[in-house]
């Protein structure tokens, strides 16, 4: 559950970074990409920890465009 959260709150993050980025300086859209960021790295953790779980490998990282 706690996996979900956190990346709804990702999502929200960096969303809302966009709009700040009228509204504010680079200053503050840089410290909202860094907070987005950490939750990233906590989201794949969380994930992780679910795949060991299931006793699943990690898929690799995409490589090139989405």
């Amino acid at each position: 559950m706690e996996l979900f959260k956190k990346n709804d709150f990702v999502g929200h993050d960096a969303y809302e970074s966009v709009w700040i980025s009228r509204n504010g300086g680079k200053e503050v859209v840089d410290d909202y990409l860094d907070q987005t960021k950490a939750q990233v790295v906590e989201s794949e953790e969380l994930l992780r920890s679910v795949l060991k779980y299931l006793k699943l490998d990690p898929l690799p990282p995409i490589q090139g465009k989405l």
